[in-house]
């Protein structure tokens, strides 16, 4: 058990490179149990057609939101990414500080001298080192001068390899800290784009992608099961919509607490949420994200954890309603 344990932490804590949250949709399941679903409004607004149209809808983008969001990588697995390609630009930057001064004005020549602006700075920077160790070698320059630029290749070539495979939950955090800070991570280079400009840049990008790591990093506790709470708004959203009633939410039957949901609305919306997970073969396709409490929560065996989650969503979800109400 304890090697086992161990194994999974390790796992956890790994980058999880080249994993995309893009899922196919699928609207084409069967809909008997939806139109049973649809039965338990104790009224309707809409024609059982338009309803049925929206639980459809909404179970197969709960299905991508599952995956994007709770069988993806982990938080740990995010943070090991970043602290990855945080250090393959420290060294990449490092790395052109060793230079001595007639390298770096090589360099510097050769970057900016280069017209093509619809590089990105990170190839760009490649292909000058490139350029610059093919001159040296025909030049007869001493081994440590070619040596230089071509670690100067192979660290640009690490970096940009980290970035392409960084799976897209911690790219798109990435993305969401760069603009705001207004920093372009593709920066194509104006002209006169030369050494020092790219070494600021490259301390711009560090500073984003250090910046993003400690906002993982100062998330405590577990993570917040988003899928389950999109959910389950948005099948309170329907009730309020369709019935002209409002959600409430308790789970006491005779001073009892039940652990889960004893409303009308409450129990509609918890055989909701049973109705819409996917089958059984769609979580051993994802096997290697089911380990993490948060997507634990969404296996079919789980559903008493289900129900205390729906529990607590259903209750901040009135307690939110009730200003509105009220105004």
């Amino acid at each position: 058990m304890i090697e086992r344990a161990e194994r999974q932490r390790k796992l956890q804590t790994t980058p999880c490179w080249s994993w995309s949250g893009v899922d196919a949709l699928n609207f084409s399941e069967r809909t008997e149990d939806l139109e049973r679903l649809a039965a338990m409004l104790p009224a309707k607004q809409s024609s059982d057609e338009q309803i049925l149209a929206f639980l459809v809808y909404l179970r197969g983008r709960f299905a991508r939101w599952l995956h994007q969001d709770e069988l993806g990588p982990t938080r740990g697995q995010q943070t090991a990414a970043l602290r990855a390609l945080k250090k393959s630009i420290q060294t990449l930057q490092r790395q052109l500080a060793k230079g001595a001064p007639s390298q770096r004005e090589q360099l510097d020549a050769i970057l900016g001298n280069r017209t093509d602006s619809s590089v990105p700075t990170l190839e760009r920077i490649y292909e000058a080192a490139a350029d610059l160790e093919r001159y040296l070698q025909v030049s007869d320059a001493p081994n440590r001068k070619i040596d230089w630029a071509v670690k100067i290749q192979t660290c640009t070539e690490t970096a940009m390899a980290q970035i392409q495979c960084l799976d897209t939950n911690a790219d798109g955090k990435i993305l969401l800290i760069a603009i705001l800070h207004g920093f372009d991570r593709l920066q194509m280079c104006p002209l006169h784009f030369g050494l020092a400009e790219t070494e600021q840049w490259l301390n711009a990008y560090w500073n984003v992608v250090d910046q993003t790591l400690c906002e993982l990093n100062e998330r405590g506790g577990a993570d917040e099961r988003v899928s389950l709470k999109l959910l389950v708004e948005k099948l309170c959203e329907l009730w309020e919509r369709e019935t002209g009633r409002p959600v409430t939410a308790h789970g006491m039957i005779k001073l009892e607490y039940t652990q889960r949901t004893e409303t009308e609305a409450g129990r509609f919306v918890t055989a909701a949420v049973e109705v819409m997970l996917p089958e059984p073969p769609w979580f051993d396709k994802r096997s290697e994200f089911s380990q993490p409490i948060r997507a634990i929560t969404f296996l079919p065996s789980r559903q008493p954890d289900r129900a205390r989650q729906i529990l607590v969503i259903m209750r901040d979800f009135v307690k939110r309603s009730k200003p509105r109400r009220a105004a």
